[in-house]
């Protein structure tokens, strides 16, 4: 499999319709993979977005790549080209076309579970930061960003009464 960028050099910014180049650097990611034996073009658009729209999203990016299948038909004479979108939620959820999706593209259920783990931890990452809680799920509480903690203060106060 190689990349959009790798087709581009290939081929010319040219080639690609309107749609592809204005949305060029928002696409989580696309590959594009030929199969010699299977006459076979292959784009692969993956996506993350929110439970509200994921059935739309999908549909967008099985539709956005049709003026490229059809130029990529015409390319490569006596070859199928196939576009599938690999759609999850933020918390790993799919729809009912996934598992037709996945057997196109040849992952397997302990694939897709892998997948399905690192978004879901991710998704923990970036909320976590966002609401400001620390590693273990609790508020940080400005004594522990002023460097105030009621451990740490006894214990500067035991030492410094060992003293005389």
């Amino acid at each position: 499999m190689w990349m959009r960028e790798d087709y581009i050099a290939r081929y010319g910014t040219n080639t690609l319709p309107p749609v592809y180049r204005r949305h060029f650097l928002q696409i989580f990611l696309s590959a594009l993979s030929e199969d010699h034996r299977k006459k076979l073009v292959h784009i692969v658009e993956v996506g993350i977005t929110s439970r509200e729209r994921i059935k739309t999203v999908e549909t967008e990016k099985k539709h956005k790549y049709a003026d490229l299948a059809v130029q990529l038909g015409r390319q490569h004479a006596g070859y199928a080209t196939l576009v599938t979108p690999y759609v999850m939620t933020w918390d790993g959820s799919t729809t009912a076309f996934s598992k037709k999706y996945r057997e196109q593209i040849g992952l397997s259920d302990h694939v897709h579970a892998h997948i399905q783990a690192n978004v879901i931890g991710d998704t923990r990452k970036i909320v976590t930061r966002t609401m400001g809680l620390d590693k273990e799920g609790e508020l940080r509480r400005k004594q522990i960003v002023y460097n105030t903690e009621p451990d740490r203060l006894n214990s500067v106060n035991q030492t410094r009464s060992n003293y005389p």
